[in-house]
C-alpha cells in the first residue's frame, strides 16, 4: 500500500469511528511516522482518539508532522459537527485542509491527515488534476451521504424519512458548493 493509499484508508477509518480506538491511535502514529517522547513505561501511541483528553496529543502530532501549521476550530453548531481548519503560518494561499466530525479530536485528526494527503498529491500530480480529484472525493462523500439517507426506505415512507433526505440534500449542496479561493 502506498503512502497515499494508507493515508486515505486512515482518513476513512477516522471518519467512521465514533469514540476512542486504540488500534486507530497506533495506526495514526505509524502512518504519520510520528516519534513521540513517551515515558519508558508507556509503549503505546498517544490516545489521539480520546475526546477531549486527546486534544493535547492531536495538537502535538500536528506540530510534529506539520511544522509551522496552526488550527482553527468552529464548534458553533456542534450538532452538525465540529470543523477544524489548518493554516500554514497564518497564511492561506492554498485550499485549507479541513476536518469535520462530531468529536474535536477526530476533526483535528482528519484535518492533519487531509494536509498530509494534500502534500502527497502536490508531489504527485499537477494542480488542475488535483482539483479534479478533490471534486471526485466530494462527489463520493455526497453519494455516501445520500445512500445513508435513503437506506431505511424499505417500505412506508414517513415524514422522518423525508426530513432525513432533505438534510442529506442540504449537506450534499454544501459539500459540492464551490470552495472559496484566496490568492495573494
Amino acid at each position: 500500500m502506498t503512502n497515499l493509499e494508507s493515508l486515505r484508508s486512515l482518513q476513512k477509518r477516522i471518519r467512521e469511528v465514533t469514540g476512542p480506538d486504540r488500534d486507530l491511535d497506533g495506526a495514526i502514529a505509524k502512518a504519520l511516522d510520528a516519534s513521540f517522547s513517551a515515558p519508558p513505561y508507556l509503549t503505546d501511541a498517544p490516545e489521539f482518539t480520546l475526546d477531549p483528553d486527546g486534544l493535547g496529543p492531536c495538537v502535538a502530532l500536528m506540530r510534529e508532522v506539520l511544522p509551522g501549521w496552526t488550527r482553527a476550530v468552529d464548534a458553533t453548531s456542534p450538532e452538525d459537527g465540529i470543523d477544524v481548519e489548518l493554516f500554514f503560518d497564518g497564511v492561506c494561499k492554498h485550499a485549507r485542509p479541513k476536518g469535520e466530525h462530531a468529536l474535536e479530536t477526530h476533526a483535528t485528526l482528519l484535518a492533519i491527515v487531509s494536509a498530509k494527503i494534500d502534500d502527497c498529491l502536490d508531489r504527485m500530480v499537477p494542480s488542475d488534476l488535483r482539483q479534479f480529484l478533490a471534486l471526485i472525493e466530494r462527489q463520493q462523500q455526497v453519494i455516501d451521504l445520500l445512500m445513508k439517507a435513503v437506506e431505511p426506505f424499505s417500505g412506508v415512507v414517513t415524514y422522518e424519512h423525508l426530513c432525513r433526505v432533505r438534510e442529506a440534500k442540504v449537506e450534499a449542496d454544501r459539500i459540492l458548493s464551490p470552495r472559496e479561493k484566496t490568492d495573494d
